[in-house]
């Protein structure tokens, strides 16, 4: 395999360091179901769903501890973010009245048990609608929140909506604003992905517009210091159009991103991450899938042996892992209409991944446990809406997400998740490219392939709301 012109290498000590300071990160960040939560829209306190759900596998899926649904004053809520917290609880962050065409950005806390400790909305510009796309943990303790604004949000004119800017907000333990500041240019800059770097700071990615030349938009990443003033910032891109899904902090510093890039068309896309060191710098960049199909890669972890990230080729779903230096490991298939949009690290180099399976021409919530023979152990589909996050905390994990009208949260227990028997489950997945993978061996190349462009699926505003801002944005 060959590397792209700006792929840099690194000696046998480089790598032993980085892959130790890898492990280091992964134990002290103690990454394991026992603390993921599945959040979603739904109203009020119901028992696990199993009306028309589907398990695909030899294992039987585990049962949620608790469900519920909420709102905030508007109607329309959606999670699309979360992190565990000390006392065993989660912060939650998405948005409110999408109907609207406004958007609210909101947030809120829950305890392990799932009972509602405070629910906030935060002030955008009157002119604007606001969004949030990431709950990250702060360095000083609190919240650091991500989002955004964008003008004229219900204009269905392209050149009439205005710029869009990210905007990084800290709020206390109460939910109380701290500070906020707002990083963008003259045009359309947009936020998909967030993480907490492992020294200091916090990286958001997306794609911008003001910040290249291009006819269409580049990959953006800036880092923020502990005060939300920008560090550094690198793009990515201008052949032709690139983005970035998702972030994930890693051992050395640094991050890795995953989105992807496309050419002329929305069908010749494909999926792609980007490494950076700690200053910003790129250390390679690659492409996966196949280029002929709408492709795109939606979360992205570190791992003990490099990388994984869950994405979709066509119309499957995917689960890929990665060495150090990015090149292909193992591909698992998570089925037929599986958009995955979350993926945790577990015990035995297992795999949770949530997102949302299209049944019967309906969108609903999806969540899967990928075993070390990389095959499926268990899936299991609820009702209508989307799991769009996973969080790790003492006892619990946490699953969120959305219904059709409310946001949504769930709890599994931790001995559950995390040990059942791995055994293989038939055709549920596959470990290879097959007759029936889209994907071929020479589909991970490392020149730039197409994209899927950025999904609201993954973003703090939903797939309706995305679909009426962006529109054509990207003819």
């Amino acid at each position: 395999m060959t590397y792209s012109g700006d792929t840099q290498r690194e000696d046998g000590a480089g790598r032993a360091a980085r892959a130790h300071s890898r492990r280091q990160v992964l134990r002290t960040a103690a990454v394991s179901v026992s603390g993921s939560l599945l959040a979603g829209r739904a109203v009020g306190r119901t028992a696990a769903e199993t009306s028309g759900s589907t398990v695909s596998a030899q294992e039987t899926a585990p049962q949620l501890q608790w469900q519920a649904t909420y709102r905030g004053d508007e109607d329309d809520h959606s999670f699309v973010d979360c992190r565990a917290t000390d006392d065993g609880g989660v912060v939650l962050a998405g948005l409110t009245d999408q109907s609207s065409r406004s958007g609210v950005p909101w947030a809120v806390k829950l305890d392990a048990e799932g009972t509602e400790v405070w629910n906030r909305t935060y002030d955008t510009d009157s002119a604007a609608a606001g969004y949030l796309l990431g709950a990250l943990p702060a360095h000083d303790g609190g919240t650091v929140l991500v989002g955004g604004r964008m003008q004229d949000f219900g204009s269905q004119d392209t050149d009439a909506r205005g710029d869009s800017d990210v905007v990084v907000r800290k709020i206390d333990d109460g939910g109380a604003q701290q500070w906020e500041e707002t990083h963008g240019g003259t045009d359309r800059d947009w936020a998909y992905g967030s993480a907490t770097l492992q020294d200091s700071g916090y990286l958001f990615c997306g794609y911008t517009y003001s910040y290249t030349d291009a006819p269409k938009h580049d990959l953006w990443a800036r880092k923020v210091d502990d005060d939300g003033t920008t560090a550094w910032e690198q793009t990515v891109g201008t052949d032709p159009a690139f983005y970035a899904n998702a972030a994930a902090a890693t051992g050395d510093g640094g991050a890795v991103l995953a989105g992807g890039r496309w050419y002329d068309t929305e069908s010749e896309r494909n999926q792609l991450v980007v490494k950076l060191d700690r200053g910003g710098a790129v250390e390679w960049r690659r492409t996966y899938g196949s280029s002929g199909l709408d492709s795109s890669a939606f979360a992205v972890v570190e791992t003990d042996d490099g990388y994984a990230f869950a994405g979709r080729d066509g119309d499957r779903g995917f689960l890929y892992e990665l060495d150090d230096e990015g090149r292909e490991l193992s591909r698992t298939a998570l089925g037929s209409g599986v958009s995955p949009g979350t993926l945790l690290p577990v015990d035995g180099g297992r795999f949770l991944v949530g997102g949302q399976r299209t049944v019967d021409d309906s969108d609903r919530r999806w969540l899967a446990m990928v075993g070390a023979r990389k095959s499926l152990a268990w899936q299991q589909t609820y009702e209508v809406g989307n799991i769009s996050t996973l969080a790790a905390a003492d006892d619990t994990t946490f699953v969120a997400g959305r219904t059709d009208t409310d946001g949504w949260a769930g709890a599994l227990p931790r001995s559950e998740a995390s040990t059942n028997t791995d055994t293989e489950s038939g055709d549920s997945a596959e470990t290879d490219a097959g007759e029936d993978d889209p994907s071929s061996d020479d589909g991970n190349t490392n020149a730039f392939g197409p994209g899927f462009g950025p999904l609201a699926a993954l973003s703090g505003i939903g797939i309706g709301a995305y679909r009426l801002y962006e529109g054509s944005n990207d003819e």
